[in-house]
């Protein structure tokens, strides 16, 4: 079924959809856990999910809690917007995405039904920026329970008008994966089933809600080489050192000024090009 390319709102839509069916378009939305995922319905009668699938012909939903099939999702107009309402659900619950595109079938997990695990990051943690920011392979519960492994984003971006994040994973494409914004200027996101070795970049807005050029990550652990310059997602705890000799070395001889050393630099601002 052909759709419409601007994404413009359907008639008859509330005027908060068609706010975030504009900004969701435009790679523009600063807070898609507000809009998308599981919430409840009108005046608090059962559950309304809503999934935004670029490009999707169709969208089933799958209760993992039941294991069922609770049917397709209906397209609003002819928008990337996927809804299904749920009138006699009052719990939420875990769910899979069984999406058709171009006539290929695949499942997928709903990156905002993990807000709760995204959020929940401590104290200790924004004391060791290298554990708060970057790219982090971890397993998340979703809100209503289940474990899933996945990527956890964060990138401190304060000015910025919204970002997300981009790869392989995604075509490229800033529409899909836009990241939650917060109050201290970090931005969030949490994209099941991604797995280390992952290329991806921040794709950002700038104040004036001009696109800028994508980003690599400045607290990324790994990136390709020269050409390339995407950030590549990697388990600094599963890296295997070689440096035990170096160590000991090190540890007999202490720190002397008439040895070799290294120094490492990096230039900050190669991320403002």
């Amino acid at each position: 079924m052909p759709r419409r390319s601007d994404n413009s709102a359907p008639a008859g839509v509330d005027d908060a959809t068609a706010y975030f069916l504009d900004e969701l378009a435009g790679a523009r939305c600063a807070v898609p856990f507000q809009f998308l995922g599981l919430h409840p319905g009108a005046e608090g009668k059962g559950l309304v999910l809503r999934v935004w699938m670029p490009d999707a012909d169709r969208v089933e939903v799958i209760d993992l809690r039941e294991g069922r099939n609770l049917g397709p999702m209906e397209r609003r107009g002819e928008t990337d917007l996927f809804v299904l309402r749920l009138a006699r659900r009052r719990r939420i619950f875990p769910y899979e995405l069984r999406v058709c595109r171009k006539g290929r079938e695949f499942a997928v997990q709903d990156p905002y039904q993990y807000r709760k695990a995204v959020f929940a990051r401590g104290p200790e943690d924004r004391n060791r920026l290298y554990r708060y920011l970057g790219a982090h392979p971890e397993v998340l519960e979703g809100e209503a329970g289940g474990e899933t492994s996945g990527v956890r984003f964060a990138v401190y971006a304060p000015a910025a008008r919204s970002v997300s994040v981009v790869g392989p994973f995604n075509d490229w494409d800033g529409r899909r994966h836009p990241m939650q914004s917060s109050y201290e200027g970090v931005w969030r996101l949490f994209v099941p089933g991604l797995e280390p070795g992952a290329l991806y970049k921040f794709e950002l807005k700038g104040p004036d809600g001009q696109q800028l050029p994508a980003k690599a990550d400045p607290f990324g652990f790994y990136s390709e080489q020269p050409p390339g310059n995407a950030s590549i997602v990697m388990d600094p705890m599963a890296y295997n050192w070689q440096d035990e000799g170096w160590v000991a070395a090190r540890r007999e001889g202490g720190y002397r000024a008439d040895r070799p050393m290294s120094i490492y630099e990096v230039h900050a601002g190669s991320w403002r090009r």
